[in-house]
């Protein structure tokens, strides 16, 4: 029998951490204090943190699910929700592609297109809506400069209602 079985130590210690990672986002929230317990924990028992978080990924990105869903249901997201759900898709360790987060994105960017038509028409100048309709029907609005859009638009302390 084998003294050291690493295959089996890992497995339990990646299921610790699962059990430890869940029990510190069940109210809700993952403020940095808890990553960095976490992090601690890692390094205590010699679990890589990468792989940790990686073992967890399906679980985060629930979990950050959730977060988006509270930040959008009042149909308004503030400048300083995005950053914060940024911030915790970076502590949860996932990418910036992460479904939870394309889905927010692909929905701000709706917002941007139908503010940028609803100006335009506003300004009573046909051509101009004609055109961004177009535009934006064709794609030529890439999710980059919507994001731009989006960021000045955040900048300026606006809030994007329906």
């Amino acid at each position: 029998m084998q003294l050291f079985n690493r295959p089996d130590r890992t497995r339990r210690l990646l299921h610790a951490f699962r059990t430890n990672f869940l029990f510190l986002i069940s109210d809700g929230a993952y403020p940095p204090h808890r990553q960095q317990r976490l992090y601690r924990w890692c390094q205590k028992v010699g679990l890589d943190w990468a792989h940790a978080r990686a073992h967890v990924a399906p679980e985060a990105t629930t979990f950050l699910q959730s977060v988006i869903q509270r930040s959008v249901n009042d149909g308004a997201i503030a400048p300083e929700e995005m950053q914060n759900l940024q911030r915790l898709r970076r502590r949860l360790g996932l990418p910036e592609d992460v479904e939870p987060m394309t889905r927010l994105y692909d929905l701000v960017e709706r917002k941007i297109e139908h503010l940028l038509v609803e100006r335009a028409a506003y300004l009573s100048e046909e051509h101009v809506v004609r055109r961004l309709t177009e535009q934006i029907g064709a794609h030529i609005i890439s999710r980059r400069s919507a994001r731009s859009v989006f960021s000045v638009c955040c900048n300026s302390s606006t809030r994007m209602r329906d």
